[in-house]
């Protein structure tokens, strides 16, 4: 449950910054330089990030069915899954849907600096939901 505490304390941080600080956005915005293309090194090593990746599923779906309080991890759980299985065994599928969907469909930034106010409440209360959520359980 450690791993959950940990969570919510770097969502908690990013609501309150995107709450109080949009100069922040702004200034992360103009740092808009790619360190390395993601795609290209997870095709590169599509084995080995899909055998973690299907680990990792696995331990999702698991702490789903153990804990019941824990019913939102199947939906990544299982989009995992499906990743791996993409990963795995069409890596062309994959990259072709990776290449549609790095088209441009409408500009991320100001959406999210429109919305700064509200993604910043929604992710402080994520984050009192899962501290609640590990308090409760650690009660019974």
């Amino acid at each position: 449950m450690v791993w959950l505490l940990a969570i919510s304390v770097i969502g908690l941080i990013f609501g309150i910054l995107l709450l109080w600080n949009g100069w922040l956005l702004r200034l992360i915005e103009q740092l808009d330089k790619p360190v390395m293309v993601l795609d290209e090194k997870a095709l590169q090593y599509r084995i080995i990030c899909g055998l973690v990746l299907l680990i990792v599923s696995i331990v999702l779906l698991a702490e789903a069915v153990v804990y019941p309080d824990l019913i939102f991890f199947y939906v990544p759980g299982v989009f995992l899954v499906i990743v791996c299985f993409l990963l795995l065994f069409l890596p062309g599928t994959l990259a072709r849907l990776c290449e549609l969907l790095d088209t441009v469909v409408m500009p991320v930034d100001g959406l999210v600096l429109g919305m700064r106010k509200l993604i910043g409440a929604l992710l402080i209360i994520a984050a009192g939901y899962i501290f609640y959520l590990v308090y409760a359980s650690g009660a019974k």
